[in-house]
């Protein structure tokens, strides 16, 4: 095949052929013959020539054995990885695949005179199109505010508010005292796993997210407790299992006065400040609801885009998981296995891609400066330095690309979905937003790139 990336092109022929493998794991050869290897070396060692500057030589004058041994290896190297991809281009276009990882057997390299040999490994799914949404049935919680609700997060607020001062090693936490702690599954003792969850909490707020078994009330720094936790509705354990609870610290909490509450949220007058209550109550709410939306349309999206994956790279994605070295794009709703977590996250990557490539999402530079502007806080001291600086940051422009390009392609889905509110309680609500970890769309695959089906390009690098 012509190798786009070369000069010369027109004399590069490149065979590539399957060697091993079939379906989800393919490796392929390709050679370049070592005349033709060469004659792309002289044309870009002539560009080099051209344009060096060598101390003791004028600009284009300098020799061509100087130029060879000063840039021979670097320029080599360079066409090496050129051909490499493009072979893997080629490989992708001849067995319709999607590529999810592109592992070189080894580095390309060749003797002096000889042709260059290239294998390389496709971790990838065969090309496939994405079912219709029209066909996803999606449940979306929305909660109606009550009059008690608003009375408990006026009392929560109050504690917030007032005054806090860390308590002595030996104060044990009463129901409206913050603990800092952290959270373990210890169903296996021999191996317990921190729940990315929990930080900051009362005794009465745990137990509104755990159930009346898990009870911190008393809790002293550095104390551990554990509970046998059924599940309830909202939080994302399906069975009951065994709560590891280590806290960290206690921080004692007196309630703020009425009027010093008021002055803190902006009210004239009680009734003024329930109604700022309820206003921010029915925010959050909101917010919860259109977070589980889009959990559970991915969910519903991946059920309804059965693929067959790649064993080794999804073996590499749980290990990820696990390590803490990357997290996937949507979490589950339910707990489930570090396996699970990344089938389910490295097919809805694929389908946002697809979705996006098959309706041409763009995003512009407008949007880019958008996001970015708002996801700075305004007050903070140098907020537009910290703008100027994420968006001359090439990853971070292309991680909010990323984002943007799969927002748009959920809202597509979104649109065609078919949405049933279902009625749920505010403590339902609340124990679902604490037991589900945040939604991160700009989250990348380890080891390949933001977008599966570029993956490829990072073959070579």
């Amino acid at each position: 095949m012509p190798c786009g990336r070369c000069h010369n092109e027109r004399w590069v022929t490149m065979k590539v052929k399957r060697i091993s493998g079939s379906g989800t794991v393919q490796s392929f050869s390709a050679a370049v013959p070592a005349d033709q290897f060469e004659s792309v070396m002289d044309g870009r060692l002539n560009e080099y020539a051209r344009d060096a500057k060598i101390d003791g030589f004028r600009k284009g004058k300098v020799p061509m054995t100087i130029i060879r041994r000063r840039f021979g290896s670097e320029v080599e190297s360079a066409i090496a990885s050129d051909f490499l991809q493009s072979a893997v281009e080629q490989a992708l276009a001849d067995h319709d695949l999607v590529p999810l990882d592109v592992v070189p057997e080894r580095m390309p390299k060749r003797a002096p005179g000889a042709p260059l040999d290239l294998q390389f490994t496709v971790h990838g799914v065969a090309t496939f199109k994405v079912a219709p949404f029209d066909r996803l049935e999606i449940d979306v919680p929305v909660v109606d505010v009550t009059e008690a609700d608003v009375d408990a997060e006026v009392t929560e607020f109050s504690y917030m508010f007032g005054a806090t001062e860390p308590a002595e090693t030996d104060f044990g936490a009463r129901s409206e005292d913050t603990v800092v702690a952290e959270l373990f599954d210890r169903s296996d003792p021999a191996n317990p796993k921190r729940i990315p969850v929990g930080g900051l909490a009362t005794p009465t707020s745990f137990q509104r997210t755990w159930g009346e078994a898990a009870d911190i009330e008393g809790i002293r720094a550095g104390e551990h407790r554990e509970f046998q936790v059924s599940p309830l509705p909202g939080n994302c354990y399906a069975k009951p299992f065994t709560l590891g609870v280590l806290a960290r610290a206690v921080h004692k909490r007196e309630p703020a006065s009425m009027e010093d509450l008021m002055k803190r949220l902006s009210a004239e007058t009680e009734p003024d400040l329930r109604a700022n209550v309820r206003t921010m109550l029915e925010h959050a709410m909101t917010s919860g609801s259109e977070r589980l939306k889009v959990v559970r349309l991915i969910d519903k999206l991946v059920k309804a885009n059965r693929l067959n994956l790649p064993e080794p790279y999804v073996d590499k994605v749980a290990a990820a998981y696990d390590a803490g070295q990357s997290s996937p794009i949507v979490p589950s709703e339910h707990q489930v296995s570090s396996d699970q977590l990344a089938r389910s996250s490295i097919v809805a990557e694929l389908l946002l891609s697809k979705i996006a490539d098959d309706h041409d999402i763009q995003v512009n530079r407008e949007e880019i400066v958008r996001f970015v502007v708002q996801n700075v806080d305004p007050n903070q001291r140098n907020a537009e330095d910290v703008i100027r600086q994420r968006l001359a940051d090439t990853e971070v422009v292309k991680m909010v690309a990323v984002r943007i390009r799969r927002e748009k392609a959920l809202g597509l889905a979104m649109k065609e979905a078919q949405l049933n509110e279902t009625q749920i309680s505010n403590d339902e609500m609340r124990r679902m937003m604490a037991t589900i970890p945040p939604i991160t769309l700009e989250a990348r695959m380890p080891g390949g790139a933001a977008d599966p089906a570029a993956a490829a390009s990072g073959a070579a690098s």
